[in-house]
């Protein structure tokens, strides 16, 4: 029986020592040749990666954003700012069209929380009488979605949108190269300026990508490749980190490890992860030179899959001593 308990010991001992291996599933849009590729990170992803192609034939895709039905859901720009949404089954690669935004140039793509509508923004004023930039979707999961104007507040072109879970949103606006990051509580209500534009620390250049983690809200800084890092409770911006020169930081996603993963527009297929506690990066790059509009990072049951494993491991040990106490 002492040998029985001293291997039960042993067996949990070990199974402590094991770490569960990150990974995530990365998908990215290529505006440059209109198309959906994925790949998988770990921690120790270096070098050059070769991605999988998801979906083609989509006209300039930029943003993206994974809907509560598991699906993407991607802004695309046709000819002549024919917008649209276009959804794609990561299972099976089916795009399907979701709803049609003629006169725009569909850029930013997140939702309200809860399962909420879709918010879409364009890069510069539609050619309605609103000039309307921000767009509210309803039955976006469905086959009959329809659009609407968030807001009336005159914004000069959203790059990026993002949401809390109380449901605030914020835009980076961004006409060119400068603008600031605004929020909203509400559709009806005005924006307040949450990062002002400029070149100090706690400012911004041209704002594109956006990305809300609990109670902190990041966002680059395209013009002078910033990652910046606002608090959202005590409103306040700082820079988190600069990465290198001209590699036009455009989009950036939380990965399972809890680090962020920043993909850039420049043509390279450079990827950047960006430690948010102390804002050391190390860079990888994705072969095909893309220029990545939009990325997002499914976790895959790595973890998960290790308990069970080490768990069963046990088991079986246990039950293999028992059995030879019993002969």
């Amino acid at each position: 029986m002492k040998r029985h308990s001293r291997l039960l010991v042993v067996c949990v001992a070990l199974l402590s020592t094991m770490k569960p291996v990150c990974a995530d599933t990365i998908y990215f849009t290529n505006k440059g040749t209109g198309s959906i590729w994925s790949f998988t990170w770990t921690p120790s992803t270096s070098g050059t990666v070769t991605p999988t192609l998801v979906a083609s034939g989509i006209q300039s895709p930029s943003g993206m954003a994974v809907g509560s039905d598991g699906n993407l859901y991607v802004t695309e720009t046709g000819s002549n700012k024919a917008g649209a949404i276009t959804r794609i089954n990561p299972s099976d690669r089916v795009a399907s069209r979701v709803v049609d935004l003629p006169g725009t140039n569909p850029a930013g793509i997140a939702f309200l929380p809860g399962g909420g509508n879709m918010i879409v923004s364009s890069l510069e004023p539609s050619d309605d009488a609103q000039g309307t930039v921000l767009f509210s979707i309803s039955g976006w999961s469905g086959t009959s979605a329809s659009a609407a104007p968030y807001s009336s507040y005159a914004l000069t072109g959203g790059a990026a949108v993002a949401t809390t879970s109380a449901g605030t949103l914020f835009v980076s606006n961004n006409p060119g190269y400068n603008g600031d990051v605004l929020s909203f509580t509400s559709g009806t209500a005005a924006p307040a300026t949450l990062i002002a534009s400029g070149s100090a620390v706690n400012q911004t250049a041209a704002p594109t990508g956006l990305l809300v983690d609990g109670s902190t809200l990041y966002s680059l800084s395209i013009t002078d490749a910033r990652v910046m890092k606002t608090d959202l409770s005590l409103l306040t911006t700082g820079s988190l980190t600069t990465l290198a020169p001209y590699s036009y930081p455009s989009t950036l996603a939380s990965l399972s490890d809890g680090r962020l993963l920043v993909g850039t527009a420049n043509y390279s297929g450079q990827f950047f992860v960006v430690n948010p506690l102390d804002g050391n990066s190390t860079s990888f790059f994705v072969s095909g030179f893309p220029q990545v509009g939009g990325i997002v990072a499914v976790p895959e049951p790595a973890a998960l899959s290790l308990t069970v494993i080490g768990l069963a491991s046990v088991g079986w040990l246990v039950r293999r001593r028992h059995s030879s106490f019993s002969r």
